[in-house]
């Protein structure tokens, strides 16, 4: 029990540091460095969950949170370091998505690798349960996701589109929107 505290605190402790970096830093990646750059990811997806607000509904005080990915393995492996970890009381918990019904379970789903033409759908259903959506594509505004990760000067940087999130239900803080790139999607365009 005591190993199991210390690999949790090890853990913790490493997201915290990723976390603290990439924040004031941001994190220089290249394509050989794919799983370091899934795990800055994992590490701003738990900082994410930390800075979103979910409607009371949604998200019950001693409920888990599930982080669910959905898409390329090197994302699902790098993923498990969230597993585990404290989100303002809440455990944190990684699920795998393989098929679109398995989604309404979700807090937040990190989607990639999944054809462009599919994505409408699924954040068109996690939407509708006020799911955090994250994406990596060159563009928010090719994406129907609330967050997305992009690459900036080769550094990891994220976009957000404060609207979808409002359409999802979520409250999305003000600090985390002090540093995002703010992104409209093409689909919030009158």
């Amino acid at each position: 029990m005591k190993h199991f505290k210390t690999i949790h605190l090890i853990r913790q402790f490493i997201l915290l540091l990723i976390s603290l970096l990439t924040v004031n830093y941001g994190y220089a990646a290249s394509a050989q460095d794919k799983f370091d750059e899934y795990m800055v990811k994992a590490a701003f997806t738990m900082n994410f969950a930390r800075l979103t607000q979910w409607p009371e509904k949604r998200l019950k005080a001693s409920e888990e949170i599930n982080i669910c990915v959905m898409g390329n393995e090197t994302l699902k492996s790098t993923f498990t370091l969230v597993n585990g970890n404290n989100i303002n009381g809440h455990t944190a918990r990684l699920k795998i998505i393989s098929r679109l019904n398995m989604i309404k379970q979700c807090h937040i789903l990190f989607i990639s690798g999944i054809k462009q033409s599919n994505m409408r759908q699924i954040f068109k259903l996690a939407q509708q349960h006020s799911i955090l959506t994250i994406s990596e594509l060159p563009d928010i505004r090719q994406s129907h996701a609330i967050l997305n990760f992009v690459m900036h000067k080769h550094k990891v940087r994220f976009q957000i589109d404060p609207e979808k999130a409002q359409q999802a239900g979520l409250k999305i803080s003000s600090r985390l929107l002090k540093l995002a790139i703010i992104k409209k999607s093409i689909a919030n365009r009158p």
